[in-house]
């Protein structure tokens, strides 16, 4: 009897559980679909049958939204932007992680509390002064601007994110390399980075969709025209275009085309990074 109610209570949980999650992943995914719908409706299509499916698909506009809102350019500058934040990040963010981690010196801990701490400081508090730093650099107008500062500014959470896996990474895996004379760089590139790959899977896709949505520093760093990000430019482009929906839609999907790839193919580290240490072994 305590069987069948047993059953009886998870056959009922686990309904309910995949309600919620259609719900949510209608909530979630309708607005894309929406969005990717209405970019092959007219302007007059959309306000009056906003909701109702496009009477023709129509291609070309993402020609031409591409072209009026020159992605060719934007496109790679958001590409090496979003690449060069991640690479920094991960880079330097996993080596002192590891060394407040798995090192013993003076003030570790504190290092690591000012850093959890940094993390309240947003990128607009800071913005002033760091315009001031950037134009006595000469990296004004530069791509470069955007790419220290955003990864300056992600650093801390990088830090403290890496430091709780390199942290549960068993004693014994390092103990064991030194009896065998390994160098600490050595266990770092060979043993510490290879364990934590969902951690830096993780990151990486975190930071990515913080680089390529980064709009603060590209409009206060960039003027020309020819190195402006997506995000900035497509606030030209809304301006220049906000009669025609069409292409608006368009270019809004061309843009998040990108991070739907990017998730698409890590998809399986982004969740192992997430769940790993809810399950202790």
């Amino acid at each position: 009897m305590k069987h069948k109610i047993k059953s009886g209570g998870d056959l009922a949980f686990n309904c309910i559980s995949s309600v919620i999650l259609f719900l949510a992943l209608l909530v979630t995914f309708y607005p894309f679909m929406w969005m990717v719908l209405n970019s092959f409706r007219t302007t007059q299509e959309i306000f009056q049958h906003s909701f109702a499916m496009p009477s023709h698909f129509n291609f070309s506009v993402y020609r031409d939204a591409w072209k009026q809102a020159n992605f060719s350019a934007t496109f790679k500058n958001s590409v090496i932007v979003t690449v060069a934040i991640v690479a920094i990040t991960i880079l330097f963010g996993s080596m002192a992680a590891f060394a407040i981690a798995r090192l013993r010196f003076p003030g570790r801990i504190v290092l690591h509390r000012l850093l959890s701490s940094s993390m309240i400081i947003s990128g607009q508090l800071i913005l002033i002064p760091l315009f001031f730093i950037i134009r006595n650099l000469k990296l004004y107008d530069n791509l470069l601007a955007v790419i220290f500062s955003s990864s300056a500014i992600s650093m801390p959470f990088a830090i403290v994110f890496l430091h709780s896996f390199f942290r549960d990474i068993p004693t014994e895996i390092e103990e064991s390399t030194v009896m065998d004379g390994c160098p600490k760089r050595v266990f770092f590139l060979r043993f510490i980075l290879p364990l934590s790959k969902p951690a830096l899977a993780s990151l990486g896709i975190f930071q990515s969709l913080a680089a390529w949505n980064e709009y603060l520093y590209s409009l206060t760093f960039l003027k020309t025209e020819s190195i402006r990000t997506i995000p900035l430019q497509m606030v030209n482009f809304f301006v220049m275009y906000r009669t025609e929906w069409q292409k608006l839609f368009a270019a809004l999907t061309i843009a998040v085309v990108p991070l739907l790839i990017l998730y698409g193919v890590s998809q399986k580290y982004f969740i192992r990074g997430l769940t790993a240490g809810a399950v202790k072994q």
